[in-house]
């Protein structure tokens, strides 16, 4: 009877084994499709870190190109900023030696020499007259 009991017990062992590898088994496949999905999404993220990537690069070159632009541009602000200012003198000089102003008060009011305000008043006075002149019928 002893040996009944102890072949009994073995049989139920082995049952139970048998059960517990299929419970294993089934959570083997589980982890192995885990596995594989993982394995998908790093393949994806590792493409979708690579087009990253690669726009940064061409982003970045388009950022140094409008860097570059931007320098042109404010170089080119400051150039005609400083022509401006050279050239105001002389726009305030034409405008008094309209109104009458003579050369020692250009040289005065404007900063200029003698002889550019001398060639501003001249330049009007010829203007006047060339305006005053009759023309030809």
């Amino acid at each position: 009877m002893a040996d009944q009991w102890v072949i009994l017990v073995l049989g139920l062992l082995c049952v139970m084994n048998l059960a517990l590898c299929g419970v294993l088994a089934g959570r083997l496949r589980r982890l192995g499709r885990l596995l594989e999905q993982q394995q998908r999404r790093q393949e994806e993220t590792a493409t979708d870190v690579r087009a990253l990537c690669a726009g940064a690069a061409g982003l970045s070159d388009r950022i140094q190109q409008i860097e570059r632009r931007s320098m042109r541009i404010s170089h080119r602000q400051e150039q005609l900023e400083q022509f401006g200012q050279r050239s105001r003198p002389y726009e305030q000089a034409v405008r008094l030696a309209r109104k009458g102003s003579d050369v020692e008060e250009l040289v005065t009011v404007c900063g200029l020499s003698k002889g550019e305000a001398e060639l501003i008043t001249m330049m009007q006075r010829l203007q006047e007259e060339g305006e005053a002149a009759p023309s030809p019928a």
